[in-house]
Formats: C-alpha cells, structure tokens, sequence
C-alpha cells in the first residue's frame, strides 16, 4: 500500500481526475440556466482543466526534473553554484509571498457573485506553488519532502496527493445562495 501511495503514477491519475472532475464542473456550469451576473462561469473550470491537463502532461514526462537539471547546469556553467542557495530561497521565499498575497487580495476583492470559485483558485494556486517549489529544488525543501517519511510515505506524496484530493473536492463544492441576499446581486443602474 505504502508504495502505491508513493508513486509518481498514482499523483499523475489524480490530476488527469481533478482535470475531468474541472470539466464536469464546467459542463454542468454551462447547461445551468444562470446567466453570467448570477455568477455562472464555465470558463474559469474549463481553464482549470487545461492547467491541471499541462500539470499532468509535465509530471508524466518529468518536466520539473527536466527544468532543475538545465537549471542546475546554467549555473553550474554560470559559476553560481557556490551561492545558489540564496537564490534558490530568494525564489521559495518568492513563490510563498506571491502565495500568500494573491490568497489574501482575492479573498478581499472578488466580487459576491464569483466567492464560491475562490475554494477551488486558491486549491489550484497552491498546486501551481507546490509545483514551483519542487522544481527550484531548494535542499531544505527537498530534505523534508523526499528524505523524509510517515508510515512508510515519502512527505512529497502525502502533500500533493492531499493537495489533489483538497482540489478535487473544491471542484463540487457550490455554497447555498439565498437568492435575497444584496450580496449576491450585481448592482443595478438606475433607469432614467
């Protein structure tokens, strides 16, 4: 069981699952009879689906190992090796704070009638982050998440296949709206 979990093939099915599960959310969005100012929008699932589909397309072929290895060999021939931990960290550091920033600005300003899509961004965001990370392959990160284990599973393998499942999760997640709620209508321009 421990090695099924830890395995690269088990992670990539579940972002080809998340991707269908984006596109079943957008296809059910698109045949609603909502129109676009009671917050009705597909495109932002279909988009989701693509990013998840290139997520997928790039684990199955190792992209990220592919992109840290040519990095690693630019500043190898660069002559950064020797410090390139300050930047390695400059770009975690990076990565967290456009994180952090981005989660609390759109909590603040999306609008009422599209909050119920902040679930699944913030989900999607974090994945894109989490894959960011591992591919700058900072040793400190890569410490935790590959040399170290809970029941047998590497760290790397129980955060994204959480990150998967938390991600999955949003894409069904649609809150009540009491149709009488102001906060859910668009404002209205007064007539003349």
């Amino acid at each position: 069981m421990t090695e099924l979990l830890d395995s690269a093939g088990l992670r990539l099915a579940g972002y080809v699952v998340v991707a269908m599960a984006a596109l079943v959310s957008g296809r059910r969005e698109q045949r609603s009879t909502s129109s676009p100012s009671e917050g009705c929008w597909p495109a932002f699932w279909y988009l989701s689906a693509l990013l998840l589909a290139v997520m997928a397309a790039s684990r199955a072929v190792d992209i990220g190992d592919v992109v840290s290895d040519v990095g690693r060999d630019r500043i190898r021939s660069g002559g950064w090796y020797d410090i390139r931990r300050a930047f390695q960290a400059l770009i975690v550091g990076t990565v967290a704070g456009v994180w952090a920033v981005s989660v609390l600005v759109s909590t603040w300003r999306v609008p009422a009638r599209h909050r119920r899509f902040l679930p699944a961004a913030v989900m999607l965001g974090t994945l894109a982050g989490f894959a960011a990370v591992r591919v700058v392959s900072f040793h400190y990160v890569d410490t935790v998440l590959y040399r170290r284990d809970l029941f047998g599973v590497r760290v790397v393998a129980i955060v994204e296949l959480a990150l998967l499942a938390l991600t999955f999760a949003t894409m069904f997640w649609f809150p009540l709206v009491r149709r009488g709620d102001p906060e859910d209508r668009t404002p209205s321009t007064p007539s003349p």
